[in-house]
């Protein structure tokens, strides 16, 4: 821990969260991420002390985290909406029946053997 810097104990800790970055915990949820190693760096001298610094540096990986996450369900919903196009697509062209047209996307993986048998009669 930096000694240029006033360490605060957990509930200073939380109104500094709250004042300078509008995030509200709990004292037994950062109890918890302490204790699992999710939370902030610390030391325990009696009790919970925090650096500022490694607070805000905590609070800019939490964020970074949460938007690469937002990032990949982003793309993964992109990519399925994507393929479920394609599978319309391919449905539309071969002119099925209306009952096989209205296949939903699970029925469209799983029937994945039926329509490749259909393209390679009309491929062939």
């Amino acid at each position: 821990m930096d000694a240029t810097q006033t360490p605060l104990n957990l509930k200073h800790a939380l109104a500094y969260l709250l004042a300078r970055h509008g995030l509200r915990y709990a004292v037994s949820t950062m109890h918890v991420y302490c204790n699992t190693g999710r939370g902030p760096r610390h030391r325990k001298c009696g009790q919970l002390q925090f650096l500022p610094s490694d607070l805000d540096a905590w609070v800019a990986e939490r964020v970074a985290r949460s938007a690469a996450r937002t990032a990949q369900r982003r793309a993964a919903r992109e990519r399925a909406q994507q393929q479920h196009a394609e599978n319309v697509a391919v449905l539309v062209t071969l002119r099925l029946p209306r009952t096989m047209r209205k296949l939903d996307m699970w029925n469209l993986v799983n029937a994945e053997p039926y329509f490749r048998s259909v393209l390679a009669r009309f491929v062939a």
